[in-house]
This record gives structure tokens, sequence and C-alpha cells, in this order.
């Protein structure tokens, strides 16, 4: 046990003006954190690969497919849709690996019409209302799968 002139502790003016500047920059890190994590600072980007998920024999062809998929992103606070072209551009690219080695694909990207929404199956009970709402808003993008064209490879990067 620890013991100086009897005590089992040694309180010194600079021992605690360094107790406290210690807690002071432990709060100031937690209320930043707390900031960032309240107001989504840190956005997430979210990437799938499926290797080898087709071989060479295996085509899709999105104008043959009854494949509909549409998003849209709202902002946490606001609920608004997250959309100003001077800070947004959505973006969807494939990307393709053969022998003669390896390139990318844009695929197109535009407001969901009436006739993309008549695609697509009805939303459960629980999010219709969410559904609705930004459909109304005119919030929901949508892929264009009609130019795509998805297929095996001989390096079975597909």
């Amino acid at each position: 046990m620890f013991k100086v002139r009897g005590e089992d502790s040694v309180r010194t003016y600079s021992g605690g003006c360094l107790s406290l500047i210690i807690m002071y920059i432990t709060f100031l890190f937690a209320a930043l954190k707390l900031e960032h994590l309240m107001t989504r600072h840190n956005p997430a980007v979210n990437v799938f690969v499926d290797k080898d998920a087709m071989d060479d024999s295996d085509i899709w062809e999105g104008a043959d497919s009854d494949f509909a998929m549409a998003f849209t992103v709202i902002d946490y606070i606001t609920g608004e849709p997250k959309e100003d072209p001077k800070f947004v551009e959505w973006a969807a690219e494939y990307f393709i690996a053969d022998v003669d080695g390896s390139r990318s694909k844009l695929v197109p990207i535009r407001r969901c019409t009436d006739e993309d929404y008549a695609k697509f199956f009805e939303p459960t009970k629980s999010s219709a209302g969410l559904v609705q709402k930004h459909k109304d808003k005119r919030a929901w993008m949508c892929v264009e799968w009609n130019e795509v064209e998805l297929y095996g490879s001989a390096m079975g990067s597909n």
C-alpha cells in the first residue's frame, strides 16, 4: 500500500489542475463525438462485390428483365430529400473484367415516373405511408436497367 507520512493520498494544486484539464478534454471529446453522431457527420458508402457469381454462359440483360430498383436519400433532421445538384450527383456503375482488361460503365439514374411505380410491388403496410410521402415529393430515383448487360467472364470476376 502507498503511504507518505502516514497518508494514503498526496494532494497538490498541480495534481488537481491536471485532473481538471484531463476531465475537460475528455468532456470536449465526448461532446464532439456526440454531435457527430447526432448530425450523422460521417456518411456510409456501401460496396458489395460478388465474385464468380456468373460463368461464361450466364447473361443477364436488363431490357429483358422485370427487375426494378428505386432509392432516395432523406435528411435525418428535416426529412427532406438530399438532392441539391450543387452537392449531390447520383451515379451507379458496374465493372466489366475480361481478357482485354477491366473497364466500367455508368448506369443512368433518373427521377421515377408513374410507369416506374407501376412496376414495383406494393409496399408493406408499415412502410406504405413513408413510401407515399416520398413519392409525393418526387424524391425517388430509378436506375435505368435497360442498358445493362451482365455476364460471366474468362477471368471469373463479374
